[in-house]
């Protein structure tokens, strides 16, 4: 536990806000189109997102500017074997953004590998204008990086700040492999896919509840430490199994949501008019599981409650099953 807590503290330093522009964590990654010039999809404009943002992996922005050395330094601690990743469907994309990158620079940053999950493209003109604005940095002026999984933020980084970054990989991984498992050949994998496609871009950080007396749900863990900055997934409580977790993702529920804690383990609950098919009513059965960066999932079966009091959330056991693919 101490380990967990140690590794979720060291993620959390990992992504500095930048202004109200700036992805905050859980959030999708924006799609954009650069020119890849090394990797598969060398001579083609390819959106890492649109292609690969549902596995995991980084997106690196190095400046045209950046000098040869800095950026050959960076990328080698991006690289696969730098991170200790062996996974596949973890890729890293190195995108130069600025206009006329040196050839030298973008050859180093392309050659001598051959991993197929090494990726290096460059951005200029109105694509990195468009990008800039979505990913609400100038990111032709400084490298910054993102590491993703099912195209969500679990960690920003810059060139000066890497030593979490093995860390941030592996959580990012165990994720995926928690939200989209991989399947044997011949398998739907539909089966043991996590709603999270349905999710927005920017999570919600409210809850509408009719004629709600409760100003928030407070969660918290079997420590009764608030369950911070965490991703939560909210679905009716068909009551199909213990915790109601067992096969809840993929029922694809009406009123399903994805949200995102506060700093203080607290999601808002709002008043909402009339019941509907996006409100819930106090006293409705509700499932929860919540994901903390560093720490395995958590879950909970509850009513809509009437109070502020907090949730205690636990692992699963056999008591209570994960979904499926979820298995801390």
């Amino acid at each position: 536990m101490t380990v967990l807590r140690g590794l979720a503290a060291l993620l959390a330093a990992l992504l500095p806000m930048t202004g109200a522009g700036a992805i905050a964590r859980w959030d999708g990654l924006p799609a954009f189109d650069p020119l890849h010039v090394a990797g598969a999809y060398a001579g083609e404009r390819v959106c890492p997102m649109c292609r690969h943002g549902y596995d995991a992996g980084i997106v690196a922005f190095v400046p045209a500017a950046m000098p040869v050395r800095a950026a050959a330094e960076w990328a080698e601690a991006l690289a696969p074997a730098a991170l200790g990743v062996t996974d596949p469907r973890f890729r890293i994309f190195i995108v130069v953004a600025g206009p006329a990158p040196a050839p030298e620079l973008v050859r180093t940053l392309a050659g001598g590998r051959d991993d197929p999950r090494w990726f290096v493209a460059t951005l200029d003109g109105p694509a990195l204008a468009e990008a800039e604005r979505d990913f609400g940095r100038p990111l032709a002026a400084a490298a910054w990086g993102y590491v993703f999984a099912q195209r969500r933020l679990i960690a920003a980084f810059s060139a000066d700040d890497t030593d979490g970054l093995p860390d941030a990989a592996g959580y990012a991984v165990r994720f995926l492999d928690l939200t989209n498992p991989a399947v044997p050949p011949g398998t739907d994998p539909e089966a043991v896919k996590l709603a999270l496609w349905a999710a927005p871009d920017h999570l919600e950080t409210t809850l509408p509840v009719v004629a709600a007396p409760a100003a928030a749900l407070c969660l918290s863990d079997g420590d009764r430490r608030p369950l911070a900055d965490a991703l939560v997934y909210a679905a009716p409580d068909a009551g199909d199994a213990a915790c109601g977790s067992a096969g809840l993702f993929q029922r694809r529920a009406v009123r399903q949501r994805w949200l995102r804690t506060d700093a203080a383990g607290c999601i808002a609950i709002t008043a909402a008019p009339t019941a509907s098919d996006r409100a819930w009513s106090v006293g409705d059965r509700l499932a929860l599981a919540a994901y903390r960066i560093g720490d395995a999932p958590v879950f909970a079966r509850l009513a809509v409650p009437a109070d502020t009091t907090p949730v205690v959330l636990a692992p699963a056991t056999a008591a209570c099953p994960p979904p499926a693919g979820s298995a801390p």
